[in-house]
């Protein structure tokens, strides 16, 4: 006779493999359903429908990044798994674009210029991927670079086979089609945290410059408050005071909170350090005399 946690672990066993059978076919409707929502998208007695795609673009938040091998400007691999560990940004263009693409990319150098004044260069990684694989290879990749006048650190323009663009876009909710005037696509930025997954979405050409420094910074408090000891207390503080300043569009050290503090702390203490100064100072009163 079987016992009965016997007949339990067959039960969980059961149920585990279940499980297992229900994934892939969970898996197949769910690319079906994106399947069928990216058909949506695009159709050419409509054309591109922005909404659609945006839509599409937001249920890619959570969703871990593959790692795929890419190539940088130079023809060598670069896996994306290597960028973990770090806030990471990611741009989709085609480089043979006339206006968008540079456009977005120009603007996104003016903001990752601000970010890396604010939070120190090494804090995260940028990269530019081409997604016309037919003509965005390194050599155009590089080109593309120096047209842009992007030579900042941390920054790298990559580019790969249909296969893994294909995916990565997918992974990413980038939507493109061709179009007479070369790709419709949505213009947009993918803040990717240092777990590999996308935790943002940025959209336009010239987006204001908080809607992407502020979630970054936030991701970068979360690498550099980990480390150990006063690295870990000085780089909260130090992000702490890291205040945006939308006249001027730059990061600035605001230290007033913590001199206020300062400054409140000590009048406490020296308040208290009278007070106690003057009671010991004051004469007690005489106790009265005993009964004779």
């Amino acid at each position: 006779m079987t016992s009965a946690p016997s007949r339990a672990q067959d039960h969980a066993a059961n149920a585990q493999s279940g499980k297992e059978r229900a994934a892939p076919a969970q898996k197949h409707v769910a690319a079906r359903t994106e399947d069928q929502a990216r058909r949506q998208v695009y159709n050419p007695a409509r054309g591109f429908d922005e909404t659609a795609a945006m839509k599409i673009s937001q249920g890619a938040i959570g969703r871990a990044l593959g790692d795929y091998v890419l190539r940088d400007r130079a023809g060598r691999d670069v896996r994306l798994a290597d960028y973990r560990g770090k806030p990471l940004i990611v741009s989709m263009v085609y480089t043979s674009c006339s206006h968008v693409c540079p456009v977005t990319t120009q603007h996104l150098k003016k903001v990752v210029k601000v970010a890396q004044e604010a939070l120190e260069a090494d804090s995260f990684n940028v990269i530019t991927i081409g997604f016309d694989t037919a003509r965005d290879n390194p050599p155009a990749m590089a080109h593309f670079a120096r047209a842009q006048g992007v030579d900042l650190p941390g920054w790298e323009f990559l580019s790969a086979d249909a296969a893994t663009i294909e995916r990565l876009s997918r992974d990413l909710g980038f939507l493109y089609f061709p179009s007479p005037k070369g790709f419709d696509h949505l213009t947009q930025a993918s803040l990717v945290d240092p777990q590999g997954k996308v935790y943002l979405q940025i959209y336009g050409e010239d987006f204001k410059l908080p809607l992407l420094t502020e979630p970054l910074k936030g991701l970068v408090n979360g690498v550099q408050s980990s480390y150990p000891g006063l690295e870990g207390l000085s780089n909260r503080i130090r992000l702490f005071c890291t205040v945006y300043d939308p006249a001027n569009e730059r990061y600035m050290k605001d230290y007033s909170f913590f001199v206020g503090l300062f400054v409140s702390v000590a009048f406490i203490i020296l308040m208290t350090t009278i007070i106690i100064r003057e009671a010991r100072r004051s004469p007690r009163p005489r106790g009265r005399a005993g009964r004779q």
